[in-house]
């Protein structure tokens, strides 16, 4: 009877993710990204937005490309473009579950991610001369 109901279990959450995407249950978004900076205390901006002084912590959409510019008085401005693209392990994940996923995730674009190493953006600004 255990070996039932282990059974029936295990049917179900395979249905259950072979009936949605993976990457739509799994995957995160928005995305939150640790700025830093050196030397810390600058202004942080998002799409032209400020969003606060480094360090802090962003949310960032994977649902498109986003540029960071930090700015501190006495330094030079920097820019990172931070670009969205194709998380080819979702992609295989899905294949390997069905069409069904594949639908799925790809109408949703949660197949994509932002290029962003472990989640932190450490950017190192110079001193105007």
């Amino acid at each position: 009877m255990e070996r039932a109901k282990l059974f029936l279990l295990l049917v179900a959450i395979s249905a259950f993710f072979c009936a949605t995407g993976c990457a739509t249950i799994l995957n995160d978004d928005p995305e939150l990204i640790i700025v830093s900076t050196n030397p810390t205390a600058a202004k942080v901006f998002l799409d032209n937005n400020e969003v606060g002084t480094s360090p802090l912590t962003v949310k960032m959409s994977i649902d498109q490309s986003h540029i960071i510019r930090v700015e501190k008085e006495g330094y030079e401005t920097k820019s990172e473009t931070i670009v969205r693209r194709i998380g080819w392990g979702w992609v295989i994940l899905d294949i390997i579950c069905g069409i069904i996923p594949v639908v799925v995730d790809l109408i949703t674009s949660k197949w994509y991610e932002l290029n962003v190493p472990r989640s932190e953006l450490r950017i190192d600004l110079r001193p105007v001369r």
